[in-house]
């Protein structure tokens, strides 16, 4: 019998990311724990795995959703999902669906962790589902799966209501999702922050200084997908290298994930004549964080970005738009008195390129930042308080499940879901 499944769409360990980091971390962390893990995606191939499979992930099941235009029939695919003490959903989407049905087909605990918030990035715009299904075509805005926006977003609300509801324990990265977790239904008593984290021990060496030479790297870690929001980011380069000529400007992410946003913001790069910009495509950003003087972040929507958290472990001042979790990350409690970073208007190139300078010529202000950074991660980012809060969550639910101290839910689930 698996301890814990996890079920999540169209992430680890296929696709790099913050998601991925954090569950490869998690399950190598808790190596008490027999881990199963069930991936949705939009496709029958199965990719090679990116990531050294840990020896306690002892199930691993893709599963393509295979939706058609206006429906998804749930029998095949629950048959697929594993038995197990205790769901652990990672998104309110198809994943959240699937073990809210599992809960109550097994009469097992059920555990929901949301990094970004699903239903609210639909609300922002965004056509493309965790799993990988178009929801909107681009140029003309017809809908690909059934329906129109407000229908999903209507949906996919539904569907977080209906896993909030479901759900014995509601986790997430900060305040700011919590806050919006609730105001969908979530019982405040259900809802609790776990920061993100990192392992401190590969930054130890990392020991950044102001510019120690005349070129000034500044990069974005991050995907090249249109909710990371590229463009804004190549627009304040262009800005940058007028006022500081011999700067140098990376996009350290995979380019496979939407190639034909890749290309626009290629194409966005060269109109602007930015010979200087360059993409790394998937390769490990420890690299980069030795060489970065000023880290960057452009996205529309976040939750707790793993990619701002290990800049701060290494150093390296942020700028960072004011999304999600940012604020509370970069600019913590007053207790602390001390910030990691400037926040930004998401799509404001103009104050994004601002900050960068700021940043690029006050040596005190970027001394003090890069110090701040450091501290902040190691008094709230740590790895072992991260693994501490999901070890104590996990052996709680799996003592009461093997109490069997669960009443029955009710069926509150058809076989089949519509969407219309």
């Amino acid at each position: 019998m698996i301890d814990i499944c996890l079920l999540l769409e169209g992430t680890y360990p296929y696709v790099t990311g913050g998601v991925s980091t954090w569950v490869h971390s998690l399950i190598s962390g808790l190596p008490e724990f027999k881990f199963g893990l069930v991936h949705f995606s939009n496709s029958e191939k199965v990719a090679m795995p990116k990531f050294i499979l840990p020896k306690n992930l002892v199930h691993l099941e893709n599963i393509p959703l295979n939706i058609r235009k206006d429906s998804i029939h749930l029998d095949a695919l629950l048959s697929r999902i594993p038995e197990a003490k205790v769901y652990h959903a990672l998104s309110t989407g198809f994943a959240g669906l699937l073990a809210t049905r599992k809960k109550q087909m097994t009469n097992s605990p059920m555990i929901l962790t949301e990094h970004g918030i699903y239903w609210h990035e639909i609300e922002l715009g965004v056509d493309e589902l965790e799993c990988g299904f178009k929801i909107i075509h681009s140029k003309d805005g017809r809908i690909k799966l059934g329906r129109s926006w407000e229908e999903w977003l209507f949906r996919f609300k539904l569907f977080a209501r209906t896993a909030y509801e479901a759900a014995d324990r509601i986790t997430t990265v900060c305040n700011k999702n919590r806050d919006m977790q609730i105001s969908q239904g979530a019982p405040a008593s259900k809802c609790e922050v776990i920061a993100n984290a990192v392992d401190m021990l590969p930054f130890r060496h990392i020991n950044k200084k102001f510019f120690e030479n005349d070129t000034i790297n500044i990069g974005l870690v991050g995907r090249v997908t249109s909710i990371k929001d590229i463009k804004t980011f190549i627009k304040a380069c262009a800005l940058v290298k007028e006022r500081l000529p011999k700067s140098q400007f990376y996009v350290i992410g995979p380019t496979d994930q939407d190639p034909k946003y890749f290309k626009e913001c290629r194409k966005l790069a060269s109109s602007l004549n930015l010979s200087e910009l360059h993409f790394t495509g998937d390769v490990d950003p420890m690299d980069y964080y030795e060489i970065l003087d000023v880290a960057v972040l452009t996205s529309q929507s976040e939750g707790q970005p793993f990619a701002l958290i290990e800049a701060m472990a290494a150093g390296i001042p942020v700028v960072a738009t004011d999304v999600g979790g940012c604020r509370e990350l970069l600019q913590p409690a007053p207790e602390m008195n001390c910030a990691a970073g400037i926040l930004c208007p998401a799509g404001d190139a103009l104050r994004v390129s601002q900050a960068i300078q700021k940043l690029c010529t006050n040596e005190t202000l970027w001394n003090s930042l890069s110090r701040c950074g450091k501290q902040i991660v190691a008094t709230r980012h740590r790895e072992k308080l991260f693994l501490d809060a999901y070890r104590n969550l996990y052996a709680k639910y799996l003592v009461l499940k093997n109490l069997q101290m669960y009443a029955p839910s009710r069926n509150r689930l058809t076989q089949q879901i519509e969407f219309a």
